[in-house]
């Protein structure tokens, strides 16, 4: 009887190790951390990163084509490679801070477990990212295959000058704002990143502002999350499907190209302002509350 207990508990264990195991933002363990006294690595819960000496392991400030200035809360990239073998790759400033790309500096954040899909580069407070390199944010599968599956978040605005910027996702609280560069993502969305709390109940229907003063934007699915989108110069590229509901479509002295892809776009837009702008689109526009619908040829003569 004992023997067939202990191969039930057994055999119990083993179910167990091989579930997949998915962590909230609040069970993130964290590479690197980043703050007004250093940095940090191998930072295992959230609550340690908060401490200002607890958790992981104090380290240079200065590494291979990298530098973090702890006065200025700036991290300068000059041709770093933040890979982890391991699988996992999650970068946290626990503080406002600015990324600077060195001029035509490439540099990598990358993940290779597909479990851990969706770590990458967070920020508890403003975020900004300066410079004329590229960072490429990507998760290199367990078969070798590679795709930009690394987010980018701040948990207040994000803000992007320059530099050409690749990764899964963009997701602020505040505003996300594309100020220059090229940049290049699958979606754009709210950060629900709360360090001490975990992640938010219920975020997954709050919206954050989208704004392009810019630059280029190409974004392979909008989906519902952006409460407006205001465009006042540069190009966005919605290069797949677009979904997105009662929210504000500003273009002003800007370019929306819009092109539906393999699944069917809806939008539904709670007001439409276009002024002096350029918009391209095979989508046919809905206003919210209303059944007028706008096709795409109309656009330009709004």
């Amino acid at each position: 009887m004992k023997k067939r207990i202990l191969s039930v508990v057994v055999a119990l264990c083993l179910i167990v190790g091989m579930c997949p195991i998915f962590a909230s933002a609040g069970g993130r363990a964290y590479t690197y951390v980043f703050d007004s006294n250093g940095v940090r690595k191998n930072v295992a819960t959230p609550s340690a990163a908060a401490g200002t000496s607890a958790g992981g392991t104090t380290i240079s400030s200065e590494g291979n084509g990298w530098a973090w200035d702890k006065a200025t809360n700036t991290l300068t990239l000059s041709g770093a490679d933040f890979t982890e073998s391991s699988g996992m790759m999650s970068m946290l400033f626990y503080c406002d801070a600015t990324i600077h790309l060195a001029d035509s500096s490439q540099n990598v954040v990358s993940a290779s477990k597909s479990s851990n899909a969706g770590t990458g580069i967070y920020c508890i407070g403003n975020l900004t990212i300066t410079g004329k390199g590229s960072l490429d944010l990507r998760w290199t599968g367990e078969t070798g295959f590679t795709r930009t599956e690394l987010e980018l978040e701040a948990s207040k605005k994000l803000l992007i000058r320059d530099g050409k910027i690749t990764a899964q996702s963009l997701r602020g609280k505040d505003k996300i704002q594309v100020a220059g560069g090229n940049v290049t993502v699958n979606s754009i969305g709210y950060c629900p990143l709360d360090v001490e709390k975990g992640m938010e109940t219920g975020y997954e229907n709050k919206k954050v502002s989208l704004s392009v003063s810019g630059g280029n934007l190409s974004i392979s699915e909008l989906k519902g999350n952006p409460s407006e989108l205001l465009i006042t110069g540069g190009t966005v590229s919605v290069t797949e499907n677009m979904f997105v509901f009662d929210s504000v479509l500003s273009v002003k002295n800007g370019t929306l190209n819009i092109t539906q892809g393999k699944m069917f776009s809806q939008v539904n837009f709670k007001s439409i302002e276009i002024d002096n702008a350029n918009v391209n689109s095979n989508v046919h526009f809905q206003i919210a509350s209303s059944d007028t619908i706008i096709s795409f040829d109309q656009l330009d003569r709004i």
